[in-house]
């Protein structure tokens, strides 16, 4: 296939951002479609499109669009985004997540803490405290793994009664979930709109923690 050198759109390490969240969703094997990806991204279909026409043709990515699935796949299953194309310098860069950023993927991460396979494309695997945790060589297998201890870690809380509360609150929410939050405040012999006061202080304590051991990793 000719190499078609395409110009990156827009800011450059908002786009390099963008592939890695592309490139890991391409990775679990589902088949996304431009739409899955745009959302994925919070960006339009038209700047998706872009990014995939540079991973083809500027990176060299073995990327090919199942018809029957609807949706893009690697060819070649060894690929690998980084090696391929980000300096040192960039993925240094990429491995620190904005404040806003790093938040809304703790509270997804606490959501999928219990599923593996839903963890595979949250954006803290390329945090400092994932990498800190499973070290820097680490398969995708192992960040999955350690992203999985350090939320389950982070949700016990402190010591405290104050503390413990809340850890219980989170462990019926996420960790050992109840079928509905109402089942779960029901377990802990809570009024609904308490637990989810409650759930409310604890997702912002374990996102406070995280965000804190990321800046001082």
């Amino acid at each position: 296939m000719p190499m078609h050198k395409i110009e990156p759109d827009g800011d450059t390490l908002s786009m390099l951002a963008r592939l890695f969240v592309i490139d890991g969703r391409i990775r679990k094997g589902d088949y996304p479609s431009q739409n899955d990806l745009a959302k994925l991204c919070c960006v339009s279909q038209k700047t998706i499109y872009r990014d995939l026409q540079y991973l083809q043709f500027s990176i060299g990515a073995p990327l090919a669009y199942d018809s029957s699935e609807k949706g893009w796949y690697y060819e070649d299953k060894g690929f690998f985004l980084p090696a391929q194309f980000a300096s040192k310098h960039e993925l240094q860069a990429l491995l620190v997540l904005g404040e806003v950023e790093f938040g809304a993927a703790v509270k997804r991460a606490l959501r999928d803490v219990t599923g593996p396979d839903r963890l595979r494309d949250n954006p803290l695997l390329r945090s400092r405290i994932v990498t800190d945790r499973a070290g820097k060589d680490a398969s995708a297998g192992e960040r999955v793994a350690a992203l999985q201890q350090i939320v389950t870690d982070a949700a016990a809380l402190g010591p405290t009664p104050a503390d413990r509360k809340l850890a219980r609150v989170l462990y019926r929410a996420y960790l050992s979930p109840a079928p509905t939050l109402e089942r779960a405040a029901e377990v802990l012999d809570l009024p609904s709109s308490t637990f989810r006061r409650l759930l409310t202080t604890a997702v912002a304590r374990v996102v406070d923690t995280l965000w804190h051991r990321e800046l001082e990793s």
